[in-house]
């Protein structure tokens, strides 16, 4: 069981020792900027953000930013 790091602002990170990727959680409450830091998967758990509805996927490749929309929930997994 992983245990999520606040990292501020609605995120949240979970830690993967040695795994090629990173996870981190978004809370969103209003509208919230993201952008991509690497090739980036986002997956919308809960609610509606707009971009991504609960239940789909949105891929991103370094750089790009979508805004996103809340209430809702993303979970976003990045590969260097």
């Amino acid at each position: 069981m992983l245990r999520a790091v606040p990292l501020g602002g609605g995120m949240w990170h979970y830690p993967t020792p040695g795994a090629p990727f990173a996870v981190v959680r978004i809370d969103v409450d209003e509208r919230q900027l993201y952008t991509a830091e690497g090739r980036d998967l986002l997956l919308c758990t809960g609610g509606d953000a707009r971009t991504v509805h609960r239940g789909e996927t949105v891929f991103l490749e370094s750089g790009e930013q979508v805004v996103l929309h809340g209430p809702s929930t993303v979970f976003a997994v990045t590969a260097p």
